[in-house]
């Protein structure tokens, strides 16, 4: 019988979330498993209580963490009505802009690990907004979903990882 890694019970029990298994205890709701399987599971709970659908929650995040952004609307996306996942945002100053580029830097610099090419594109309204999203592929739409939603967690990394590089962090002087 496994016992749990936080508090020392030994009621864990095996759970399925989705498509990932985890082992969690009855006592505390301590989770273990594989890292990633643990991961996905407290990130689409995060998601859930943050009201972000699971798919986009990695994207979200990322960006979210981006101080001269801020997230006005993201959607991970519809399989059965071909509805694209996406991620709107606005600058909130004017290092924003300087976010935007390195964005781009960022989507060019991870176009080959993608399944679909995207884009980032503005939109305008009572505010400039700028979504990220995929661009319509010539696919049948249930597939372009399914690819672009593999897409997201994609991106997510490249931001993050592309965040640490120095010319992130420092602009290069012109």
């Amino acid at each position: 019988m496994e016992t749990c890694s936080e508090c020392g019970n030994r009621a864990v029990a095996p759970r399925r979330y989705d498509e990932h298994s985890v082992l969690e205890c009855e006592l505390c709701g301590a989770l273990s498993g594989s890292a990633s399987a643990v991961r996905a599971v407290l990130d689409a709970r995060a998601a859930r209580e943050r009201g972000v659908d699971p798919a986009a929650f990695p994207l979200v995040r990322a960006l979210g963490e981006l101080t001269s952004l801020r997230i006005d609307a993201h959607g991970g996306g519809d399989r059965e009505l071909g509805v694209l996942p996406f991620v709107a945002f606005q600058l909130v100053d004017a290092g924003g802009l300087l976010q935007l580029e390195n964005l781009g830097k960022s989507l060019h610099l991870a176009g080959r690990s993608l399944q679909l090419a995207w884009t980032i594109e503005l939109e305008t309204g009572p505010a400039l907004t700028f979504a990220l999203r995929p661009r319509l592929p010539a696919q049948a739409a249930e597939a372009a979903v399914m690819a672009a939603q593999a897409d997201l967690a994609t991106l997510a990394r490249a931001i993050e990882r592309d965040r640490r590089l120095s010319w992130w962090r420092h602009p290069a002087s012109g």
